[in-house]
């Protein structure tokens, strides 16, 4: 294939996705070709950065430059963004960037004994979540983001601990929020800070977290978050109800000691959140796998969907998945989630094998 019929069908591929495909993007095949589905008419900051990463690599620059400039991506814009998941080998390319925020969730303690060179510390749940787990008041978590040095035009990357899928769901929840606040410029560690300690030729750096205050601004997207009220008039509809359990909880057989009542909310599906983790790599599998991982009563990329677990936190996990990595862009996180649900005794429940099982 000649460079110029190579640049035309790129061009014609990737400006036919810039401007008519649905909102939302998708981690499509890993390997070569196009990686995403853009937003119409002007793509968000990460899908920038995959289309201009991709173009760049395929074909000549100048027909690249003329392709960012027709689907409205600047090459400032662009080489500043992030996607969803960033490597530790991207970080330490990027370490000590201009408006670049480490958020370090973390305990403080294994903070203090060592972190990522100019991380700031923000525990979960504390930083984020009211001692029930419900979320702190939005003035006060944009009050602790300033602290941290987030302003509106800063791109932040969550570090967590990388243990386990339960500290993942700490950072999927941390993210969950800075998106619902309306700061859109955000990114997570993938592996966390057992990746980056994975090479030992890595910087650390010890101490407490030092921020220089910034300005948050609230934007809120309500358009990620589901109130108890949503989840109530979406029973027997077309929103799929997705819950992020053990197979065990969704059955009925267990619960959390933070839920009044054993069960599911009636007609939820199930996807456990430790079936996306990969637990001898300590992060997400990959987007291949997660794919196929996916219900099929998710055929659609428009599905109507709502997550959840007890309290929000293992259910930001699913979210993440599906709404940042696959692009179910009508994906909801329920954080209230079964704590709340159950703690009216006249909200249905569901325990025993769904309906139709076999």
């Amino acid at each position: 294939m000649t460079t110029q019929i190579q640049d035309s069908l790129a061009i014609l591929s990737i400006f036919s996705l810039c401007r008519f495909s649905q909102p939302g993007f998708a981690l499509l095949a890993e390997g070569s070709g196009p990686r995403y589905l853009s937003h119409i008419a002007t793509p968000t900051p990460a899908v920038a950065n995959m289309i201009t990463g991709h173009l760049l690599s395929t074909i000549r620059p100048a027909a690249a430059i003329l392709l960012l400039a027709a689907a409205n991506i600047t090459m400032g814009w662009a080489a500043t963004a992030v996607q969803p998941l960033v490597s530790a080998e991207w970080l330490k390319g990027h370490l000590g960037g201009k408006g670049l925020v480490l958020v370090d969730i973390r305990p403080k303690e294994d903070f203090e004994g060592g972190h990522i060179p100019g991380s700031v510390n923000g525990e979960y749940p504390d930083f984020w979540r009211q001692p029930d787990w419900r979320l702190l008041p939005v003035e006060t978590l944009s009050a602790n983001l300033s602290a941290l040095g987030i302003g509106t035009d800063v791109t932040v990357v969550i570090v967590p601990g990388g243990g386990d899928s339960t500290e993942l769901g700490g950072a999927t929840f941390a993210y969950w929020v800075l998106k619902y606040l309306g700061h859109d410029n955000v990114s997570m560690l993938n592996g966390g800070w057992t990746a980056w300690r994975s090479d030992r030729t890595d910087p650390i750096q010890a101490g407490p977290s030092v921020p220089t205050s910034a300005n948050f601004t609230i934007e809120l997207q309500p358009d990620i978050r589901a109130t108890t009220d949503q989840v109530m008039a979406g029973l027997g509809g077309d929103t799929v109800l997705m819950d992020a359990r053990s197979a065990d909880q969704y059955l009925g057989k267990t619960k959390s000691e933070l839920v009044s009542r054993a069960g599911r909310i009636p007609g939820a599906i199930n996807l456990p959140f430790s079936k996306l983790y990969d637990d001898a790599g300590h992060r997400l599998k990959p987007a291949s796998t997660l794919a196929s991982l996916v219900p099929p009563q998710l055929r659609s990329r428009d599905a109507k969907i709502i997550t959840y677990c007890n309290t929000g936190h293992w259910s930001s996990i699913d979210w993440f998945v599906l709404h940042e990595l696959l692009g179910y862009a009508n994906t909801r996180l329920y954080d209230g989630s079964m704590a709340v649900w159950t703690s009216n005794p006249n909200r249905p429940v569901e325990t025993g094998e769904p309906r139709g099982h076999h």
